[in-house]
């Protein structure tokens, strides 16, 4: 009598549909695994422009520079005072560039006691984020589906005034 011995395997068809079944999921998947991500840097670069909105307003009143002014600081000047964290005083964060800079105006340091403005854009735009974000002295964020460049002499960098571009967050 003869015995067959039989090999507890999988077939390589088998295994070919196995990796063919993941290979659909993670295609189904991923487009929403990144747009989640993206909703979610968005979310952290409006927090994030909020806690510069709150770190300037501190700074501000508690002359936390010690220099007899009360103005506004950039990021390394907030991050120094302890008004924000050292994450976000690097400039990047959660897939997004900051810049926070008080206006110049006409150029007489007179400027930098009354406002500031702050930008966020997205790293890699619709990858990292949709959308580019701003905010100024009054605290409200705007954004707009396109990167935002300050453009040196712009209103922006004078005066901390929003480019019309731009919508107000609801």
């Amino acid at each position: 009598m003869l015995m067959r011995c039989f090999r507890a395997a999988f077939t390589l068809i088998e295994l070919m549909v196995v990796v063919a079944i993941i290979t659909i999921v993670v295609a189904i998947a991923l487009p929403t695994v990144m747009e989640a991500r993206k909703s979610g840097n968005e979310g952290n670069a409006v927090g994030s422009l909020r806690t510069i909105a709150a770190g300037q307003a501190l700074f501000r009143e508690a002359d936390r520079d010690g220099d007899g002014l009360t103005d506004y600081g950039n990021l390394a000047e907030l991050a120094a005072a302890d008004v924000i964290d050292q994450i976000l005083a690097t400039g990047t964060k959660a897939g997004y560039r900051f810049e926070t800079e008080p206006a110049i105006g006409d150029g007489s340091p007179d400027w930098r006691l009354m406002m500031y403005y702050s930008v966020a854009n997205p790293r890699k735009m619709d990858v990292t984020g949709n959308r580019a974000y701003a905010s100024n002295y009054s605290g409200v964020i705007f954004y707009t589906q396109q990167l935002y460049v300050v453009v040196p002499g712009s209103d922006l960098q004078k005066y901390a005034i929003i480019p019309p571009e731009m919508y107000p967050i609801k």
